[in-house]
């Protein structure tokens, strides 16, 4: 192929010798496109030799460009300016030598830029769409600092080198702060990039820009800073009332900024956004705002994945003068789904206690057969261990106190079973749904529940004389643990000792109607069909843990009878005081005459202590002898001490006697001394826990003048049936003996 283009070559030379210059322009064309350019020379300086006018000035032209293309310039340089005057301004060869002459003076460096820039501005003047020229006089506009220039003419680039004029056109751009209109031309350099070198540094300067932008916006913004908490699907109605971050507002102006809000949205999620008024912030200073946004808890309902980037949408509205601006600003944090719960602070558990679910409350009312909290307690876990409620531990989500998984207490219906938060929300749910008060024990690796049994002090001591059973808390009451994952492999009594010996004051305790003071339940929940245990079942599981108690109790007093009576054979202390002590514990145990024997003993031995007449006439009501009760009662006024007490063990002796209207008067006489009344009232208290306490013991004045009482009332409050009955209220002598008041 090779020697064909030289053959063809010869014969041209040889027309040429013979013919016209034209043959020497199609020669030298042939020799430049195989690469010998001498030849092509040689053809070109024949060509002008033999030459005038316009083709003398072609000749020239292209010397000029062979000889810019093998590096001598300045040669280059005279016969371009050579063929320039030979060559009309409307030639079409005149443009290129005008750029070709403009490309001398740009390869010498900066001091000839001058005469490349006048050389090729000719160039596009004549020839307007002319993509080299216009590159090169953008290179020289960037290179001495002239960018409308420059840009001006880069932005005409297509084809060769459009990466390149690309890229300079984003410097040019960058230079002029036009950040917006820089980023878009380097990616376009990076797009158009056909050199992996080339890309690498078209990224890097896409890199740079985009960090100085980030770095102006910072110093310029006037929210100079977003600080956004993580946010829970479960607990909207706490983000109603409080923040979900802080946003940094800085007034970078001379002048105030007034009227300022910052409106904010979680895109998605917030029905509208909310504002955050601020005020007026003056020239320089710095607001942190805590901010709030609404949350619709419909959007968030189903919400059953994490979102790791939550869009958060925060629009600064100000006013300057009478001129209103803006700015937006764009951040994101992680959004937790709807069993997603956070242990700081750990009162957000409160907010799945579902109480108010249909199902849960049906569950609870199904179980609820008693009157006392504690007995309602016991059949609502029954009920649950029943239906089939099961522990079973998540390995994969086991309890954490940094971020948990809840189930909500219609879901671990549902699923018959969950680890111990589910256990401990659905048990506590089913206990607030029937109006007990209840509270989460939460320590390290484990959460469990105890509730209120509205027994105060006192009177707990003598239903649960196993004082490590229950827990007194400020409030004065009784509250009793609850292992709940004990629920479907052991009795209620068992999870209740199990969760006493957990108990410590070490775990933080969390009452669920103060959490809900913050943390409010969102959702009804789904109501269930579930087929519930039948409730003769549940009344033979609580009459079996009732009797278990007892037997428990039993041991406890017995215990502390064998010990009485082993210090009474060593003859230590007093013997009335011990044998007081064995009177009331055989109370206790329901051994009513051996309580009295004990009691008589001890008036006998010293008959000036109220305390032993005051006991010995309980065991003689609890046995029906009402005279007689009544004549100990006297002889322990007559002691002068602790009046309060007898005088309320008095008026139950009354009640139960059928002589409300006595019971009255007897009141009234304690309401009436004050060495008596206080603790006639605190007793009083004590015993009414759990029924309707009535004016009168609120209001004690209302007493000593009369006005006020309603006997029903008190015959109800205290277990006793209509006036003119015999206790007729009163189950069984244990009521009664739970209601008169023992002295130790």
């Amino acid at each position: 192929m090779f020697d064909r283009i030289r053959l063809l070559a010869t014969a041209l030379a040889i027309a040429a010798l013979m013919a016209g210059c034209s043959n020497y322009v199609q020669q030298a064309k042939v020799y430049e496109s195989m690469g010998d350019y001498s030849s092509a020379i040689a053809a070109y300086e024949r060509m002008a030799e033999r030459c005038q006018g316009r083709e003398r000035g072609y000749a020239l032209a292209n010397l000029g460009r062979l000889r810019l293309k093998l590096g001598q310039n300045w040669e280059a340089e005279k016969l371009l300016r050579e063929a320039k005057k030979l060559l009309d301004e409307s030639d079409p060869l005149y443009p290129e030598v005008c750029f070709n002459l403009g490309y001398c003076y740009y390869s010498r460096g900066a001091q000839w830029y001058g005469q490349a820039v006048e050389q090729m501005t000719e160039a596009v003047r004549l020839k307007e769409d002319y993509p080299k020229a216009h590159f090169y006089l953008g290179a020289i506009y960037l290179r001495t600092k002239q960018y409308r220039k420059a840009l001006s003419h880069l932005r005409r680039v297509r084809g060769e080198h459009e990466d390149r004029a690309s890229f300079m056109a984003g410097l040019c751009s960058w230079k002029l702060g036009d950040y917006e209109g820089a980023e878009r031309m380097l990616r376009r350099a990076v797009e158009l990039a056909e050199t992996p070198e080339d890309k690498s540094e078209y990224l890097s300067a896409l890199q740079e820009l985009m960090d100085e932008v980030a770095r102006r916006e910072r110093e310029m913004s006037k929210i100079a800073k977003v600080d956004l908490d993580p946010l829970f699907a479960a607990l909207p109605a706490y983000y109603a009332e409080n923040p979900i971050g802080r946003v940094t507002v800085v007034n970078r102006l001379e002048e105030a900024m007034e009227d300022v809000k910052l409106m904010v949205e979680l895109k998605g999620i917030s029905p509208a956004p909310a504002v955050n008024e601020v005020g007026t912030i003056a020239p320089g200073e710095r607001k942190v705002v805590p901010i709030k946004a609404a949350m619709s808890p419909e959007k968030l309902r189903g919400l059953l994945e994490d979102v790791p980037s939550q869009e958060v949408i925060i629009t600064l509205e100000y006013r300057v003068g009478n001129a209103k601006s803006y700015e937006r600003k764009v951040a994101y944090t992680r959004l937790y789904n709807v069993h997603a719960v956070s242990w700081s602070p750990p009162e957000q558990i409160a907010a799945f206690v579902t109480h108010q679910n249909p199902t849960v409350m049906r569950v609870a009312k199904h179980a609820s057969l008693a009157d006392t909290p504690l007995e309602k307690a016991i059949q609502v876990y029954e009920t649950l261990s029943l239906y089939g409620i099961v522990y079973s531990p998540d390995p994969k989500n086991p309890f954490s106190r940094k971020i948990d998984y809840v189930l909500y207490p219609w879901e671990t219906l549902k699923q018959r079973g969950g680890d111990c938060d589910d256990l401990a929300v659905l048990y506590a749910a089913c206990l607030e749904s029937i109006g007990i008060q209840t509270a989460f024990l939460v320590s390290e690796d484990h959460i469990f529940v105890m509730f209120n049994s509205r027994l105060p002090e006192q009177k707990a001591k003598r239903v649960i004389p196993d004082a490590k059973l229950f827990v007194v808390r400020e409030d004065g009451f009784a509250w009793i643990p609850v292992e709940v994952t004990m629920l479907g492999k052991g009795e209620f009594f068992e999870a209740w000792r199990k969760g006493a010996e957990e108990f410590s004051e070490e775990l933080t305790a969390i009452p669920v109607e103060e959490a809900w003071e913050r943390f409010k339940p969102v959702w009804v929940g789904e109501d269930l069909e579930i087929e519930l245990p039948d409730r003769d079942k549940v009344l033979s599981m609580y009459n079996a843990e009732i009797r278990k108690a007892k037997e428990h109790w039993r041991e406890i007093f017995g215990r502390e009878i064998e010990y009485q009576m082993a210090r009474l054979e060593k003859g230590e202390g007093s013997e009335a005081a011990i044998r007081n002590l064995i009177g009331i514990n055989y109370a206790m145990m329901g051994e009513y005459e051996k309580a009295r024997e004990q009691f008589q003993r001890a008036a006998l031995l010293e008959p000036s202590v109220t305390d032993y007449h005051n006991n010995l006439a309980n065991v003689l009501l609890i046995l029906g002898d009402y005279e007689g009760a009544m004549r100990e009662y006297e002889e322990a006024i007559k002691c002068g001490s602790r009046l309060g007490a007898v005088y309320f063990n008095m008026m139950i002796c009354h009640f139960a006697a059928g002589q409300p209207e006595k019971g009255l008067e007897v009141m009234r006489t304690a309401m009436g001394r004050p060495e008596a009344r206080d603790q006639f009232v605190a007793i009083a208290r004590v015993h009414s826990t759990g029924a309707e306490m009535p004016d009168a013991f609120v209001r004690p004045e209302m007493v000593a003048g009369g006005a006020g009482v309603d006997k029903a009332k008190l015959q109800k409050l205290f277990g006793f049936g209509e006036a003119g009955t015999k206790a007729s209220g009163i189950s069984n002598p244990e009521e009664l003996e739970w209601t008169l008041y023992w002295m130790r």
